[in-house]
């Protein structure tokens, strides 16, 4: 029976190692017949965008400037309006002469007209105003794209968390089992004298010290569930994913990939509105030095016909002009509203090269980053051979009497530690692929494979 122990242990072993390596294939842990489909990075993106409150604000924030843009436009518009009034006098007017009464009006007096204006010249203020209104309206469909760019970059780093807090749970959890079989394996061996009293405090205490791990690493394994549901917007509190963190050797051309973001950033289109904005401003300021022309016509018509008649009939007329305004001088203060204005547009350009700069140096870092995340990674993976090699030593070396459980016990978990590590470095250069897509403002795929290296 004491023969049989050891043999029952390697089959239990090797059934555990088969389950951990056919875990990513299961989903994850908790799913079982019945459960709802986990979800995978691609539906928990879905929902994020259909259910993202800053998303929405982002597009009902375009809505508004179109509408805006659409009341400027009405500026260049004929403008017609008409216009009816009735008035009742509390007497009607007469005349008296030889003894005669003469009316000169009604009670009931009543007035309908119809004018048309349209706008000539007004110095181009209303040009730059549409001009203004574009700039505005593309300002918002580029913030649509920038709220879409950061929510799908958080959503990509939360399900990275959450697949690597997952495998930790995993580790740790084996790593209490190893140092539990080992501890009690220890005070079986202490029952039969085989083994020291230092021998079995010294299991019980790295048992005991496996524990407050276990205990952190299902904390951050609900705090990146958690944080994965807000980002998605996910309905159930309880969930599981489906997926697993991979290797992507491929990079782009860091020389194409600063062009693309320079090109793509929301950040920098909607800045380079502000520029148009500040502009077009600008140009309307300009244009208050310029007259106004403003042809109009009109019809009209009054029932009494004219003053003092008093039978009924309306009196119809029609009447055109042009009208014509200049401001000379209004006390100094449209030079100054100049001065502002053109300050103003001075200072976006400068920020606008300020954030060129800064985009350019987000790329570089993102670069370098991915880069050395994929220096880890193959640093890491090596470890985590090693560590399975000494794993199937230690393994035929408890097999064969020369090794107790305990140090056994160790080994699978420093293989287990390894490979948490690989995990971990997989994990780091997959937030580094989202980070650097999100620098260049597109996807990695859409950009040359990468040339010459960085300076």
């Amino acid at each position: 029976m004491i023969g049989a122990a050891p043999r029952q242990g390697r089959r239990r072993f090797r059934r555990f190692w088969a389950l951990a390596a056919a875990f990513p294939l299961l989903g994850g842990v908790g799913v079982h017949a019945g459960a709802p489909a986990p979800y995978t990075l691609e539906d928990c993106l879905r929902l994020a965008r259909e259910r993202s409150l800053p998303l929405a604000n982002a597009r009902r924030e375009e809505e508004l400037a179109d509408a805006r843009y659409r009341q400027y436009r009405a500026q260049i518009l004929p403008d017609l309006h008409g216009r009816a009034e009735y008035r009742r006098a509390d007497e009607a007017q007469r005349f008296e002469f030889g003894g005669t009464t003469v009316p000169l009006g009604r009670l009931d007096n009543y007035s309908a007209s119809v004018e048309v204006s349209q706008l000539i010249y007004d110095g181009g203020s209303v040009q730059a105003a549409l001009r203004a209104a574009r700039s505005y309206r593309a300002r918002a469909a580029y913030g649509v794209e920038r709220a879409a760019a950061d929510l799908e970059r958080d959503v990509r780093l939360a399900f990275h968390a959450l697949l690597f807090a997952r495998e930790a749970v995993a580790v740790e959890e084996r790593r209490v089992e190893q140092f539990e079989r080992a501890a009690r394996e220890a005070e079986l061996r202490f029952r039969r004298d085989t083994a020291s009293e230092f021998d079995l405090l010294s299991a019980r205490v790295r048992r005991a010290n496996a524990e407050p791990a276990l205990i952190g690493a299902r904390r951050d394994l609900r705090l990146a569930r958690s944080a994965l549901r807000h980002l998605a917007r996910i309905e159930e509190e309880e969930f599981e994913i489906a997926g697993q963190l991979e290797f992507d050797p491929r990079a782009p051309d860091w020389r194409a990939a600063r062009r693309r973001a320079l090109e793509r950033r929301p950040e920098l289109a909607q800045q380079r509105q502000n520029v148009a904005l500040a502009e077009a401003a600008l140009r309307v300021e300009l244009a208050a030095y310029s007259p106004v022309f403003r042809a109009r016509a009109g019809y009209r018509g009054t029932n009494p016909a004219g003053f003092g008649v008093a039978e009924d009939g309306w009196d119809w007329h029609w009447d055109a002009g042009l009208t014509v305004e200049w401001k000379f001088f209004d006390g100094a203060a449209r030079p100054n509203r100049v001065r502002e204005k053109r300050i103003e547009r001075d200072q976006a350009a400068a920020l606008l090269d300020e954030m060129e700069r800064a985009v350019e140096l987000e790329v570089e870092q993102a670069f370098l980053a991915l880069r050395h995340a994929a220096e880890a990674v193959a640093a890491a993976r090596a470890t985590s051979e090693l560590a399975e090699r000494a794993l199937e030593i230690a393994r035929a070396r408890h097999a064969s009497g020369l090794a107790t459980f305990l140090e056994f016990a160790e080994s699978n978990v420093a293989a287990a530690e390894a490979r948490l590590h690989w995990i971990g470095a997989l994990r780091a250069h997959r937030d580094a692929r989202a980070r650097l897509e999100w620098a260049c403002g597109a996807p990695l795929e859409e950009m040359p494979a990468a040339g010459e290296p960085l300076p």
